[in-house]
């Protein structure tokens, strides 16, 4: 006997397509089963482990012990029946499904501690026997869309101020200041940031070099058998200028790219993946 799933179009799928596709199932005798059912799954899991110590008080000792963290969400959990209790004679058999994906997706994802993947599965439910069943993976791309977000962006002009004071031996000089005006927050991959940075350095050093740094952030959560987090980061771009001799004043434009190879995860909707991008100026 075999089960096979085989799609209509094996290609790339989007949020909001239909996929279709065929169970193919060849029996080489009469066999009995429960149901014939086709399963949509959009499917996020985390997962790692950690030692931690413990006061085992029978030996009243201090000892380690490793314990594993997961989370596991479905975030699509679709089941379509296409047969109900039966019996089928010896031969091959096909049924057709059709599914449609939600609009609101996140892109798959491979990381450190976790994933986020799309797959069809196909169950032959068999009573007091093992399933027939096989597994087909898909292939979406999801990327993040502003439409879904834009209660949360910012995009009109923002600016922030920072303030340091240098000391030597126990005299104190003259303020750092640092005022950095972004026309907006909110970028896309490809894009030139335009950044004014104006620095006053009223003490008696003077500040070696101006350092812009983007770093990417991903938090993975688990579930079971506590909450825990783990962080993956990466510096996707980095840009520096000369500084600023003391008391010294300069207005720095730069302009920022963000590198078209940065890949920044899509994870609308999932409830073990969050991720944030920071701009450090220093």
């Amino acid at each position: 006997m075999s089960c096979r799933l085989v799609l209509d179009n094996p290609g790339i799928y989007k949020p909001g397509d239909p996929i279709t596709g065929r169970i193919i199932l060849e029996f080489s005798s009469r066999t009995n089963f429960r149901s014939i059912i086709c399963k949509l799954r959009g499917r996020e899991h985390t997962s790692w482990t950690e030692t931690e110590s413990y006061y085992d008080s029978t030996s009243k000792t201090t000892k380690t012990r490793t314990v594993h963290y997961s989370g596991d969400n479905k975030f699509i959990y679709i089941n379509l029946p296409l047969m109900h209790e039966n019996a089928l004679a010896a031969g091959r058999y096909e049924y057709s499904f059709s599914f449609q994906l939600p609009r609101a997706i996140p892109n798959p994802y491979e990381g450190s501690y976790g994933y986020v993947r799309y797959y069809l599965k196909a169950t032959v439910d068999r009573s007091f026997a093992f399933d027939y069943e096989d597994e087909l993976s898909l292939h979406v791309v999801s990327p993040i869309d502003f439409n879904e977000i834009i209660q949360e962006l910012q995009l009109n002009p923002v600016s922030y101020q920072d303030e340091k004071t240098i000391c030597c031996c126990c005299c104190a000089s003259g303020p750092i200041t640092m005022d950095v005006v972004l026309e907006k927050e909110a970028f896309v991959v490809g894009e030139v940031a335009k950044i004014k940075v104006d620095i006053t350095n009223m003490s008696n050093e003077s500040t070696v070099e101006l350092t812009l740094s983007l770093k990417l952030t991903v938090e993975s959560k688990t579930t079971s058998p506590s909450k825990h987090y783990k962080y993956d980061k990466e510096y996707i771009q980095r840009v520096t200028d000369s500084g600023v001799g003391a008391h010294g004043q300069r207005i720095y434009k730069i302009d920022f790219p963000i590198p078209r190879s940065a890949v920044v995860p899509n994870f609308i909707n999932c409830t073990l993946f969050k991720q944030w991008s920071v701009l450090k100026v220093r």
